[in-house]
């Protein structure tokens, strides 16, 4: 697919981690990458020192859904947003996505779920799922399962927006497909890492996936195509512009203004500015005046599209 990037071998992992070796420079490809699988290699980390305290090793068993218990002095309780995770979860169930629950037995054939309190309620609401694949540990006092608790929440490493809408693009998710597709279309490229020497995005690279998802859903791809190439043209060659807050912005200015809004003339109006410093200012105006960090920076833009305008051009007449 367009805009993807060629995966790293394990090989430059190793060497980066290591610090024997700069991160390799990202290769655009034309098409997804498919080949073969290859070994896991050894990393060579500097000063490391293993465990010399594995712990007894757990058993795995396939537990029916009736014998796991919940034990509420150390997990969440189950909020809207996991509520509706649940929901999901039951209606697109599915075996290749479940990991095994992590559990610990408390006696008389029962288990407290130390990990996986979603995926068990989701299964005790499914009624075709009766068992669920479970790493036993021991451990004999809640306090050892809370503190298991603590540590599988956190060591796990959260997934960010970009590797998720990566994941969902080689799965051929439908609305990761047509952010790229529209993205490609107005000339802007999809900045999946940023260099850790200038910490900046590139010229014409966003990393904006989510922003331009919901404009597409909000507004169609039409006024999203028209914007992103305003933007893609007026920082051709200058680095860090296409920022979220700014992309909106100008989306909400080809919406609100349509036909008015002269493309050359947008298109000046914004090489004219910095990005960077016009969401510095839209929040200091919204500290001030009270205005949105979105409604400073339309404003911004308007007063450099209508400057040196005869009134009739202007976006905003000026007032007499």
């Amino acid at each position: 697919m367009d805009g993807m990037l060629a995966p790293w071998s394990l090989t430059e992992i190793a060497e980066c981690v290591s610090g024997t070796t700069a991160a390799p420079e990202e290769v655009a490809v034309v098409e997804q990458r498919d080949d073969a699988p290859v070994q896991v290699t050894e990393l060579a980390f500097r000063d490391l020192e293993p465990s010399r305290d594995l712990g007894p090793m757990p058993v795995f068993a396939w537990l029916p859904k009736d014998a796991l218990r919940i034990d509420p002095r150390y997990q969440r309780n189950l909020s809207d947003k996991s509520k509706t995770q649940i929901k999901r979860m039951v209606e697109r169930w599915h075996w290749d996505k479940c990991q095994p629950l992590t559990v610990t037995e408390i006696g008389g054939d029962l288990f407290a779920v130390v990990d996986g309190q979603h995926r068990a309620a989701a299964a005790l609401l499914h009624p075709q799922v009766d068992e669920l694949p479970c790493w036993i540990i021991r451990t004999e006092e809640v306090k050892e399962q809370a503190k298991v608790f603590v540590a599988v929440n956190a060591d796990r490493t959260p997934m960010t927006t970009l590797q998720m809408f990566r994941g969902k693009l080689i799965a051929g998710d439908p609305d990761a497909v047509q952010v790229l597709n529209v993205c490609t279309r107005s000339g802007i490229e999809i900045a999946y890492h940023i260099s850790n020497t200038s910490k900046r995005l590139p010229p014409r690279h966003t990393q904006s996936v989510a922003t331009i998802r919901k404009l597409i859903a909000k507004h169609g791809e039409r006024p999203v195509v028209r914007a992103l190439s305003a933007l893609a043209s007026a920082y051709r060659e200058v680095p860090d512009q296409l920022r979220g807050p700014v992309i909106e912005a100008v989306v909400t200015l080809v919406v609100q203004y349509r036909d008015r809004l002269d493309e050359d003339r947008l298109i000046k109006a914004l090489s004219g500015t910095d990005c960077t410093v016009l969401c510095e200012q839209a929040s200091k105006m919204r500290k001030l005046v009270g205005l949105s960090v979105q409604d400073a920076l339309i404003a911004s833009l308007v007063k450099a599209y209508d400057k040196g305008l005869a009134d009739a051009k202007r976006l905003c007449p000026a007032v007499a």
